[in-house]
């Protein structure tokens, strides 16, 4: 990402492309192949970015929606085209956005041994649970669920995997932190402000299979 960040908005000019070992050379319409989308997203998520985050990622789902799908598109030197309809790369591209940027599940280490739990959930999704699970290496699994209260100034944070990993924890919260509690009791977390002052970033390395967090927020 330090030297992938693409520009936005998410409107890409069409490009061609060629290959040696292949027999075809076309056009491709821009935003089909979603490499920089996807790193933009995890820039933004990288730095905190956490309304461009689901801005970016909205954006792109509502042009799904409206296209019907996503596709890439070819045509032959001699003028002859073709096409192939929900070509994977793009699909793939905006999972990996979700998965990775918006709810900022990484790998650490080969296999998920040590896994990035780095959320960037919109300040919006307040009052509201966000959750996921995902399928990792060997039949392994992944899933957490995230609430922020307006009313009593918390932070939520549970989850669970199928065996011991080690967990890099880095939550934004919407204020100053008060406390911090793992698995109900008080610990120490490294305390970050956002450049803007208006969020702080609490950050946990611990291993866990099932476990929570709570975050109180003065």
């Amino acid at each position: 990402m330090d030297n992938g960040v693409f520009p936005m908005p998410l409107s890409f000019p069409t490009y061609y492309w060629s290959c040696t070992n292949y027999p075809f050379q076309g056009f491709i319409p821009g935003g089909c192949w979603e490499e920089s989308y996807y790193n933009c997203v995890r820039a933004f998520s990288k730095y905190d970015m956490l309304d461009a985050v689901y801005a970016a990622i909205q954006r792109r789902s509502d042009a799904y929606a409206r296209e019907g799908g996503c596709a890439e598109w070819f045509t032959l030197k001699t003028g002859i085209g073709g096409g192939r309809d929900r070509y994977g790369i793009s699909a793939a591209g905006h999972l990996s956005a979700i998965i990775e940027g918006l709810f900022g599940i990484t790998p650490a280490k080969f296999g998920f041994a040590e896994v990035n739990v780095w959320p960037a959930l919109p300040p919006a999704w307040a009052n509201h649970p966000a959750t996921i699970a995902v399928t990792l290496p060997d039949g392994g699994y992944l899933t957490y669920t995230y609430l922020y209260q307006t009313q009593s100034r918390t932070v939520l944070f549970t989850i669970d995997t199928d065996k011991q990993r080690q967990g890099h924890f880095r939550i934004p919260v919407p204020g100053l932190t008060k406390s911090t509690h793992w698995d109900g009791e008080r610990t120490w977390a490294d305390i970050r402000k956002r450049s803007d002052g208006r969020w702080e970033v609490v950050s946990l390395d611990r291993p866990f299979t099932k476990a929570s967090i709570k975050i109180e927020l003065e």
